[in-house]
Parts: C-alpha cells; sequence; structure tokens
C-alpha cells in the first residue's frame, strides 16, 4: 500500500480497541479506484491476529431496491447459525392478498419493523465477543439498511463492534448523510478520507510495475491518473500489454513510437474488450445489468443459456480480468468502475429494451418479484407493460415496499395511462402511506383516486382508507362523512359495509359520541358477523369494549376485548384490541396480564408492519405505568416512542403530552414540567378527540397551577377535566381526578363540585367490586367530604394494596394531614413516612421535598428521618426495572432475551440500557457486566454472574 501508511494505521487503530471500549464506525472516503477496499483489505489482513469476528460484504446498484440486502449479506458471512438465520430472513415472504382491481384492505405487511428486530436479534448474539462488520461501497446501500444502521447507531457505544464503511466521495444520499451526521454528533464516528497519491508515490508505484524509473514522457503519460491508483495500474497495464515501450539497461524507459496522449479511463477499459472474444464482449454487456455482482443462475436466464455454455466466455472473462468468482453461485466484476462503463456504453434504448428482457426472463423461471422489478423499473413505460408494473407492485408490497411505491410512482409518471390504472397506483400507494404512518400523504392520495373514478370494490378500499387517515389526523367529522356515505353504498359486499360503519363509529367515538358510537358499533357487529369479516367483528368488539371500559363496565368490557384478541389469531386487524384490553385490564389493577396483552398487541403490530399500532404500544405501555410502575420507566417507553415517532405523522397527543408532563411535574416539579404543559395548553379550549388520557391531560394542568399557588386555577382546571369526562362518558377516568379536584373544591368552600364527584365513584365501586382501588378513592372522597380522618385512611389504606403507589401517597399524604389535624401525630407521623417511602419508590423527588417539608412544619417526621429524594446517578438511581436490566444483562442476555422475561420490546431495553449506561457513568455493556459482577461480590450475593 504505497502512501498510505497513516490511514492504515487509523484503521489498524480502531481494530484494536478493547472490548471495554464504546462500538465505533470508521468511514473510508475517497473517489471511485482511489483504493478504499485495497486499504481496508490490507488493515483487517494485519490485524488479524486480533480476536475480532470479521464480516465483510458489499452493496452494488441492484441493492438499492432489495431491502436490508447490505446487512443480510454481511450476517449471510458470520458464523453459521448466524449466516442460517439471515438466510432465513432473506427467504422471508409476505402474502399480498389480491382481489379485483386491487389489493382489498391493508397489505399483510410492509415488514420493517419485524426484521429490525430480526437484524439487530443477530447482532446482539455477535456481540457477545468483540467483532468487526465490514460494509463497502455504501452509497448503494438501501434506505432500509441505512435506517437499521442509524437506529443501531443510538446503542452502538453499548456493543463490541467496529462498523468499517466506504463511501464513493460526492455519491452520498439524504438517508446516508443523515446516518453520518447522526453519527458524528455522537462521537462514533471516525474519518479515514482517501486523496490522490503524491506523484512520487505515483512514480514508485509505476516502476514496481514496469521495472522503469519513470522520467518525462513516461512520467507525463501516468500524470492522466491524477493519482488515482486503479486508473494508473490500468494505463500502466495498458502500455505492457500494447508493448509500447521497452526498458533501457539503465533502467530508463524507451518508447517506441511517439508518445501518444493519455486515454481516458473508459477508452482504456472498453480497448481491452477488443482481446475478448464477440461472444464473451457480448455476454459482459449482459452480466453488467445485472449489477456488480450476479448470481450464475440469473446471468444464465438472462443469456438464455445453459451456466455449461456459458462457461468457457467466462473463463475468458476471468483471465482477462474483468470477472472474479464470488463463490459457487455468485460472481462479480472485478471493480465497480468496470460494470459502470459496459453498462454506460450501452445505448440507452437498447439498454431499457435489454431490461425489460430480463425482467420477462426472470419472471418466467420464478424468480422474486423484487429481482423481476429491478428491471422493469428501468424499463421505459408502455400502456402494455402498465398492468405488469401494477401486478409486480402488488406482490412486492408485503416484501419490498420501497419498490412497490417505486412502481406505482412510475407507472403515474406517464400521463397518458389510462384513469382506471392510474387509479390502481394512486390507490397502493395511498394504502402503503397509511399502513408506514404517513397519514397526510394517504388521505390525499386516496382523493386523487377517488377523483379518477375508480370501480366499485376499488373506491372502497379508498374511502376506508381515506376515513382512517382523517381519524390519525384528528378530522373525526370528516371520517364519519367518509366512511358512513360508503357504508350506505348497497353496491358493496357487505363486509366492505361492515368495515367502513366501524371506521364510522371509532370516528364518532373520538369525536366524543360515545352512544351513537355504540350503535353504529352494534350495527357493524351484526353485519360483520352475517357477513364472516372477522377484521370488521374485531373492530367493532373492540370498540365496544372500549366504550364499555370507559363507562366503568368492567367486567363486560374484558370479555368483549378478550374475544376480540382472540379472534386476531384467525385474521390481522388494525383495530389494535390487545391494547384496549390492556387498559381495561389495568382499569381492574390486572398489571401483569395487561403489559403481556400491550407487548404482544405491539409484536403483532411489528410483524405487520403497522406504524400506528407500534406508537400506541408504547403509549399504551406508559399509560400503565405512569399508574402502576417507576415514573423514569414511563420515560423509558416515551423515549423509545420517540425515537421512532419521525417515520410518521401519526398524532396521539394530547394524551401523551399529558403523561409526559404529569411524570415531569411528580420528578422535578413546575418547572420540568414546564415544556410539557406549553404542548398542553395548545388544546385548552377545544374538545379533546381522544378516548382515553383526558384524566392525565387535566391532572398535570392542575398539579401545576397548584404547585404555583393558583388553587383557583386549579380547580377550574380539573373541574373542566371532570365535565368533559362525564360529556364524554370516560366515568372510569374520573377516578384518577377525584381526590385531587375534591381537595381544591373543598378548599376554596365549593361544596357543590365536591359533592357532585361522590355519587359517581361510588357507582363506580359498586360495579366493580373486585377492583380494589376504586373502592379506595371512593372511600378516600367519602372522608374528605365528611372531614373523617379515619374514613380517609382507610381509604388510602386500600390504595395500598394495589399497584398504584403514586395514587396511595397522594391520598395517604392528605390522611396524614388530616390525622396531625385531629392531634394524632403518632397515627399521621407512621403515615408520612410511608407517604415519603412510596413517593421515593416511584422516583416522585419533587412530592418527596414538598411532602417532606409539609410533615417537618405539622411536626410529622423529625429532621433527618424523612428519605432522600432518589439519586440520579449512581446504582442507587436505578428504578427496579433498571436494576432488573442490569442484572439480566450481566448474565450474557441479549436485548431480546431480556425484553422477552420483562414483557417489553427490545427497544425499550435498549432505552433502559442506554439510561443505565448513563447513570452509572459506564461506556459498554461490558463495563455493566464487570460492574453487577463486583457489586454482586461485595454483597456476598452467591448467584453473581
Amino acid at each position: 500500500m504505497f502512501g498510505r501508511r497513516e490511514e492504515i494505521q487509523l484503521l489498524l487503530t480502531a481494530l484494536a480497541r478493547r472490548p471495554t471500549d464504546p462500538g465505533v464506525v470508521v468511514l473510508v472516503t475517497g473517489d471511485a479506484g482511489i483504493g478504499k477496499s485495497a486499504l481496508i483489505a490490507t488493515a483487517l489482513k494485519r490485524a488479524r491476529a486480533s480476536s475480532r469476528l470479521v464480516l465483510a460484504a458489499a452493496a452494488e446498484p441492484m441493492d438499492q431496491r432489495r431491502p436490508y440486502g447490505i446487512l443480510l449479506e454481511v450476517l449471510s458471512s458470520g458464523p453459521r447459525p448466524i449466516a442460517e438465520a439471515a438466510g432465513a430472513i432473506k427467504a422471508q415472504q409476505g402474502v399480498g392478498r389480491l382481489e379485483g382491481d386491487g389489493v382489498v384492505g391493508l397489505p399483510v405487511g410492509a415488514p420493517e419493523f419485524i426484521v429490525d428486530e430480526q437484524i439487530l436479534t443477530l447482532i446482539d448474539q455477535l456481540a457477545a465477543s468483540p467483532f468487526t462488520l465490514v460494509l463497502e461501497d455504501l452509497h448503494w446501500a438501501d434506505p432500509a439498511s441505512l435506517a437499521l444502521l442509524g437506529r443501531l447507531s443510538r446503542t452502538l457505544a453499548q456493543l463490541p463492534v467496529v462498523v468499517i464503511v466506504s463511501v464513493r466521495s460526492g455519491a452520498q444520499s439524504d438517508a446516508l448523510g443523515h446516518l453520518l451526521s447522526a453519527l458524528s454528533t455522537r462521537g462514533l464516528l471516525l474519518r479515514v478520507d482517501l486523496q490522490p497519491l503524491s506523484a512520487d508515490v505515483c512514480a514508485a508505484i509505476t516502476e514496481e510495475l514496469t521495472g522503469a524509473r519513470v522520467e518525462q514522457d513516461l512520467a507525463a503519460y501516468i500524470g492522466a491518473a491524477g493519482g488515482n491508483p486503479f486508473y494508473l495500474t490500468e494505463i500502466v497495464k495498458a502500455l505492457l500489454r500494447e508493448v509500447s515501450f521497452s526498458v533501457r539497461p539503465d533502467g530508463s524507459a524507451h518508447f517506441h513510437r511517439p508518445v501518444p496522449p493519455s486515454p481516458s479511463l473508459t477508452t482504456i477499459i472498453l480497448g481491452q474488450l477488443d482481446f475478448l472474444a464477440p461472444r464473451t464482449r457480448e455476454l459482459l454487456s449482459l452480466a453488467a445489468l445485472l449489477g456488480t455482482r450476479f448470481r450464475l443462475r440469473d446471468f444464465g436466464v438472462l443469456a438464455d443459456q445453459s451456466i455449461t455454455s456459458l462457461l468457457p466466455a467466462l473463463r475468458e472473462a476471468v483471465d482477462a480480468g474483468f470477472l472474479e468468482s464470488v463463490d459457487e453461485a455468485t460472481m462479480s466484476f472485478r471493480h465497480a468502475i468496470i460494470q459502470e462503463i459496459l453498462v454506460n456504453d450501452l445505448p440507452l434504448a437498447v439498454r431499457g429494451e435489454l431490461h425489460r428482457t430480463a425482467a420477462e426472463r426472470l419472471e418466467q423461471s420464478a424468480a422474486s418479484p423484487v429481482a423481476v422489478a429491478e428491471h422493469l423499473l428501468l424499463t421505459p413505460t408502455m400502456a402494455e407493460t402498465v398492468p405488469w408494473q401494477l401486478r409486480v407492485a402488488d406482490e412486492t408490497v408485503s416484501t419490498s415496499p420501497e419498490t412497490a411505491v417505486a412502481l406505482w410512482r412510475k407507472v403515474l409518471q406517464d400521463t397518458r395511462i389510462a384513469a382506471g390504472l392510474r387509479a390502481r397506483a394512486t390507490s397502493g400507494l395511498s394504502v402503503a402511506a397509511l399502513i408506514t404512518g404517513h397519514v397526510r400523504e394517504a388521505e390525499q392520495l386516496a382523493r386523487a383516486a377517488l377523483e379518477l373514478g375508480p370501480s366499485p370494490d376499488l373506491a372502497a378500499v379508498l374511502t376506508e382508507t381515506l376515513a382512517k387517515a382523517q381519524i390519525y389526523r384528528g378530522d373525526v367529522v370528516g371520517a364519519v362523512t367518509s366512511a358512513e356515505a360508503a357504508a350506505g353504498n348497497t353496491e358493496l359486499e357487505p363486509g366492505a359495509r361492515a368495515r367502513h360503519l366501524v371506521v364510522a363509529a371509532w370516528a364518532r367515538f373520538y369525536g366524543g359520541d360515545p352512544s351513537r358510537a355504540e350503535v353504529g358499533g352494534q350495527a357493524a357487529l351484526r353485519l360483520a358477523v352475517d357477513s364472516g369479516n372477522v377484521p370488521a367483528q374485531v373492530g367493532s368488539l373492540t370498540l365496544l369494549g372500549h366504550i364499555d371500559d370507559c363507562r366503568g363496565d368492567l367486567a363486560t368490557a374484558e370479555r368483549l376485548l378478550l374475544r376480540a384478541v382472540r379472534l386476531t389469531s384467525r385474521e390481522w386487524s388494525e383495530s389494535m384490541p390487545h391494547q384496549q384490553a390492556a387498559i381495561a385490564l389495568g382499569d381492574a389493577d390486572r398489571y401483569d396480564e395487561a403489559f403481556a396483552l400491550v407487548e404482544q398487541g405491539r409484536q403483532l403490530s411489528e410483524s405487520r408492519g403497522f406504524a400506528a399500532g407500534v406508537l400506541t404500544a408504547f403509549a399504551t405501555a406508559a399509560h400503565l405505568r405512569c399508574l402502576s410502575g417507576h415514573l423514569a420507566d414511563v420515560d423509558a417507553d416515551l423515549d423509545t416512542r420517540d425515537a421512532i415517532f419521525g417515520s410518521t405523522d401519526v398524532r396521539l397527543e394530547p394524551a401523551v403530552a399529558g403523561i409526559r408532563a404529569f411524570v415531569a411535574f411528580h420528578q422535578g416539579g413546575p418547572d420540568a414540567a414546564q415544556r410539557w404543559l406549553q404542548h398542553l395548553r395548545n388544546y385548552q379550549g377545544r374538545s379533546l378527540e381522544i378516548g382515553r388520557g383526558r384524566a392525565g391531560f387535566f391532572a398535570a394542568q392542575g398539579a401545576y397551577l397548584s404547585a404555583l399557588g393558583n388553587q383557583r386555577g386549579a380547580l377550574e382546571i380539573l373541574r373542566k377535566g371532570w365535565d368533559e369526562c362525564i360529556a364524554k362518558e370516560a366515568f372510569i377516568e374520573c377516578a384518577d381526578l377525584g381526590v385531587d379536584l375534591v381537595q381544591l373544591a373543598l378548599t376554596a368552600g365549593d361544596h357543590e363540585s365536591a359533592d357532585m364527584v361522590l355519587p359517581v365513584l361510588d357507582d363506580l365501586a359498586r360495579r366493580n367490586p373486585s377492583v380494589t382501588h376504586l373502592a379506595g378513592t371512593a372511600a378516600s372522597v367519602a372522608g374528605l367530604i365528611a372531614g373523617d380522618c379515619d374514613q380517609l385512611a382507610e381509604g388510602a389504606r386500600l390504595l395500598g394494596t394495589t399497584p398504584r403507589l403514586l395514587a396511595y401517597a397522594g391520598t395517604a399524604q392528605l390522611a396524614a394531614e388530616a390525622l396531625a389535624g385531629a392531634g394524632r401525630k403518632a397515627e399521621g407521623g407512621l403515615l408520612a413516612e410511608s407517604v415519603l417511602r412510596a413517593y421515593a419508590e416511584v422516583g416522585a423527588n419533587h412530592d418527596v421535598a414538598v411532602a417532606g417539608a409539609r410533615f417537618r412544619r405539622l411536626g410529622l417526621v423529625r429532621r433527618g428521618r424523612s428519605p432522600a429524594p432518589r439519586a440520579t446517578t449512581g446504582w442507587e438511581s436505578l428504578t427496579r426495572t433498571e436494576e432488573r436490566v442490569a442484572r439480566h444483562v450481566a448474565t450474557g442476555m441479549s436485548n431480546p432475551e431480556v425484553a422477552e422475561v420483562l414483557f417489553q420490546s427490545r427497544r425499550t431495553v435498549e432505552t433502559h440500557v442506554s439510561h443505565i449506561l448513563a447513570k452509572l457513568g459506564l461506556r459498554s455493556r461490558t463495563e455493566l457486566v464487570l460492574l453487577v459482577a463486583r457489586r454482586a461480590g461485595e454483597l456476598g450475593d452467591g448467584s453473581r454472574p
């Protein structure tokens, strides 16, 4: 490697990193032919003595249509179990359901979410020991691979991995630029920029190849290479091949004729073809159409010959330095530049026709639809090819949505295409946009397709897509209008009408009209059962169960929702019954079952690529943990949700902003909550078009105003929330507002507001006698109104037997203060200490400080007796969940394995590990393992890792 000593040393230093060092990405950049691959290969060879496993692969132009192409290729080069798993992922095929004029309902799965998980699981398995990933020519990688590498970058510091990537200068896509920028921002990127070689180095290389000194004529001739080693060696090889000079005894070069102008690299490569047989030249041009690397099977199909008959030409191409073998089934061009020159040498019209021939022959040979689409996309669109393009798009949407979208867009680029075919293409784009969470685009495309006058079946798909997009965007009035108009079309088959009735009923529910939503849901259920349409049955059962849950009929809600969950085992539905059933079980204080259902529903949504379902799962988990767990664990769920939120415009606010504000307030007080409260103010004066989460929305604002001393403002906001919950029949959420509302009302002398609360809470408790938190809340409110500290303390005691520690602490604080006011300080003091322990246990540091100060003024706790706020760094700062994650990681479990044990997503576990490392001041999982083992030894724990 003439002239590359410094660059090689940078790579060797990266490859010598210790297992405890954070992961790193080494970016090797430079022009085509500058020697990126040679540099990487040389560094790997010199570092071979290290214990690092090396997995390597290169992207090529055709990979841009193959989701996860380079990542699956590199994993296929790994140990046998990893390679076999990668092969199984490659073989995965979704099955699109085609009826009439196009896709009916949502496609079964843009598989990005599930494939993400599978690939990251394999990387986690590799990370049991240090390893190196080499990803060359990353500028040709597909968007899914780049997105997944972006996600990996968020936890790269935890893994003992060195990632080496090469990128051609000036060839960065937006996605690649974003990835590299993110890596640089996180301090994980080392750059090795290969500059052109100096004239002295070029001379040394030439002397090595020719044996002649580089002087005058020879120096001028090789100067055209501009310091590019590939161009330089090709120039010198051409000189040697053409016997254009000889070497004198003194080592100088003697040209046999006047020195010609230096040829271009294209001229040199094409000139080399003249030394090949005509048939070999023709076959090389065909091979170039398949990309830098190609399967011999595909080459035989394109050439319409057996591999046996092609062997002489292939052997000649290898001997001439054009091709080389990759494995028993694959060949590649010696350099990507050679393939590019051969492709560009074909006239554009000829190239397009050859790609069409390739698509036809590959399809006839039962090649994958994606392989066919790669060539079809490079074929000029003509009237006779449009139906073919639409069919291939439908066949690829479940396995390569990017390819399907490109085919649909290609159809729409030709304005001469008939309206019916344009409607099919637009419909496909609309459905794909909806399932991936781009709801505004889905709505716009659906409207455009409907204006083209599609067939009735296709129109049904489009109106359903339009109405769903309107719901996700918050336009419930528009969704009702769209869906009910379609449901009234008697020309539609009953199942399609049932689906539209379900969508309309959900829109009415989100619009705050549960009674009409219930009527619509019951009508949809009857029609769905009669027609045997399972997705419509799931949707209507989920709606009806959710309405019963909101009203406080928890047993009925559970029965309906779990029935809907069971039906999803027969056929996919996007109604998310698992999440709604989990909320109902949480309302009944059955949190273990609830979290298991959330995770089951999240995995199902991921397997279908359903973005809204994944986002809702994280929001649901946060809602449940907000009631029953540590507040930092709520942050982990929402941080994970935010990490994937940028790829979609599905909006689940303001409920999520309410949770954020609520958590921030209890953790850090009014200042910490200010950011999220600003989000909530954007919704002031508007009726909330959300199903659940109203209580949190108003409770956060009330707590904030109360902390600032604005008791009247706090009472007004809680009264507004109560009235809205009553108007929208969300009675179960009244239980989350009741105690604070009554306490503020009594302080303000507003007995009317206080008296209206108890009948509602008593009714909820009576209808759900097995739900302890409802009985405890009703008893607490009754004690407040009656001024009975014993009854208030009994309500707190009941709440203390449930997982709702924060609710218990807030009520018990009121009881302790009431006992102090009644002169019973000894009893109040015991309760006060329990309150502070509960606040500390859930990470409510602000409440620990405020309640502790108040208890000291009342003489309930002595200074130094109350627990300190939870630490923010060190082992004691870890939540119970984080400590469990840390201990599982220390036993060698991967993130997916920890996630399975804890009923969480691997994304959430990733977030927990990141939080743990930050709190403990560690750089890697290895350091975490050592710390846990050391801590276990210090504690005498015989079960230490």
